[in-house]
């Protein structure tokens, strides 16, 4: 009858441990996951730029303008190209 008890007792003790494991020891896990998943998406993010400073968005609205200001002045330009190559031809 001892050595019953003392399986039965060792099996008490597994279940015990077990039950300590999964429910103190799951939400440490839990933490330490997140803790790592933290880390990692913020290696991941670290180059990226949340906010442009105000110097490059006042250059890149100049340079749409300008780009504007190219794009009329050569449709103005193949305009009066065309103009002369329709008198030219009448």
């Amino acid at each position: 009858m001892g050595p019953i008890l003392s399986y039965l007792g060792l099996a008490a003790t597994g279940v015990m441990v077990w039950f300590a494991a999964e429910f103190i020891g799951r939400p440490i896990r839990t933490f330490f996951d997140l803790r790592m998943e933290v880390c990692r998406q913020m290696l991941f993010l670290a180059n990226v730029q949340t906010e442009l400073p105000k110097p490059f968005v006042t250059l890149e609205d100049r340079s749409r303008k300008r780009y504007g200001d190219m794009v009329s002045a050569r449709r103005d330009k193949s305009r009066t190209r065309a103009g002369r190559a329709d008198a030219g031809l009448c």
